[in-house]
């Protein structure tokens, strides 16, 4: 993440695969899924639908099960993460 930040001019492929390897992933599966052009751009088509519905200005933006949280406080994620998990009546945190 703050590779990809620091640089946002170096989003190639080639340049991706340098952070993965800096980070430790494992190159091989890394290769595999980077070779797929299709899956990549239908990715790429979900997220920018999902941006748009959304309504994803800018990056960080937050999104839980969907919604953009607007209170970006600890406090307003805790808040909504136990909202959510109450409605699934699981444990809080």
């Amino acid at each position: 993440h703050d590779m990809i930040l620091a640089d946002q001019k170096k989003l190639e492929i080639a340049d991706l695969r340098v952070y993965a390897k800096n980070i430790g992933l494992d190159l091989d599966k890394f290769d595999k899924v980077t070779s797929d052009a299709t899956m990549i751009d239908e990715l790429l088509k979900a997220d920018k639908v999902m941006a748009i519905k959304c309504n994803v200005k800018a990056t960080p933006t937050i999104l839980i099960n969907g919604l953009k949280l607007t209170n970006r406080s600890i406090e307003g994620y805790k808040k909504r993460i136990n909202e959510i998990l109450a409605e699934k009546a699981v444990p809080k945190i």
